[in-house]
């Protein structure tokens, strides 16, 4: 799951591609979405609001118990460090930013660090019905892969970039899911593998080539051309993976249990962060072998916990929520994208 993967990255060194998980994440939001909203929303009166409401009935529930979660272990982690957490604004301030999900990205204080590709999701849930209503227009691919375009140069060509919103910066990476959906297109189990041999390929080189790794792999400010160098390489890695993901998104039978582990890769990325502060205390003297073991437990008890929180908390708000979306009243005629 690419919440594990996630899950690892924040607890190692050695692994620095963690975006380009996010990337995937965006790709497959922006067809899952995209698709959603097109076949199953759009078929409701209402169907903006009704659309809004469903997506924060199954985002928020969790993420604010996890939240309050993060909270507890942040001022425990904090006495306990002596330390108080360097923020300009007031603490009320800081937990109205945390709570609302909507500009976290942009908080000065996070206490879910991960936390701040919700903001990204929710800004992308904002104008998806609009997507949707250019994308099924006679010249709508087009007009998604211009506003794909201008906001990949807007994002690396213009220094104001920092400042705007982060959807604008990771739209691309939504357009593909959703251009996935709109042309409906298809890739051959032999070309994703091959495409994931050349990933694999090139991550390696990077680990293996000792100037590689030192100047540009594992230097943050290292740079090609007018890129970020591992900004750069997490973009080709996401691109390599497109053709995998459209195998996975396109399978006829999903397991009985797709939900479960949906459920826990949302739980693990948002939980797995508050656990690591409680992990960071439990290692801060400790020798590099037992840091291994700690971490290893650190693994166990993310994995085990999500699973548990999974299984009882965020399945139960689902079923609440697939209650309430029956109640809602459908559109006397529908028309969706064929």
């Amino acid at each position: 799951m690419l919440a594990s993967f996630v899950m690892v990255f924040h607890s190692v060194s050695f692994l620095i591609i963690g975006q380009y998980v996010v990337y995937v994440f965006f790709m497959l939001s922006g067809y899952w979405v995209f698709k959603m909203y097109n076949e199953k929303y759009s078929h409701y009166e209402q169907s903006y609001w009704v659309y809004l409401q469903s997506r924060f009935l199954r985002l928020l529930p969790t993420y604010w118990i996890i939240l309050l979660f993060a909270i507890i272990v942040s001022i425990v982690a904090h006495s306990f460090l002596h330390e108080v957490p360097n923020v300009p604004l007031g603490f009320n301030r800081i937990i109205i930013q945390n709570i609302l999900v909507l500009g976290l990205g942009n908080a000065q204080y996070q206490f879910i660090v991960p936390a701040w590709s919700l903001d990204v999701e929710v800004q992308y849930y904002l104008v998806v019905p609009l997507l949707v209503l250019i994308g099924v227009k006679r010249s709508g691919g087009i007009a998604l892969l211009s506003l794909g375009i201008l906001g990949f140069i807007y994002t690396n060509f213009f220094s104001a970039a920092k400042e705007i919103p982060p959807l604008i910066t990771y739209i691309p990476f939504f357009l593909i899911g959703a251009a996935v959906y709109l042309y409906r297109i298809s890739a051959s189990e032999n070309f994703a593998l091959f495409c994931l041999l050349i990933a694999s390929i090139i991550l390696g080189l990077n680990y293996a080539i000792p100037s590689l790794r030192t100047n540009f792999f594992f230097n943050s400010a290292a740079t090609v051309l007018i890129f970020n160098y591992q900004e750069a390489l997490d973009i080709t890695l996401a691109i390599l993976t497109i053709p995998f993901m459209i195998i996975n998104i396109h399978q006829k039978d999903v397991p009985k249990k797709d939900f479960l582990w949906s459920s826990m890769s949302y739980v693990i990325y948002l939980l797995h962060w508050p656990l690591l502060e409680l992990y960071a205390l439990t290692v801060r003297n400790v020798s590099t072998v037992e840091k291994y073991i700690h971490i290893l437990v650190y693994y166990a008890v993310c994995l085990f916990l999500s699973w548990l929180f999974s299984t009882y908390v965020d399945t139960y708000f689902e079923s609440k929520r697939r209650t309430w979306l029956k109640t809602r009243k459908k559109k006397s005629k529908q028309v969706i994208l064929t």
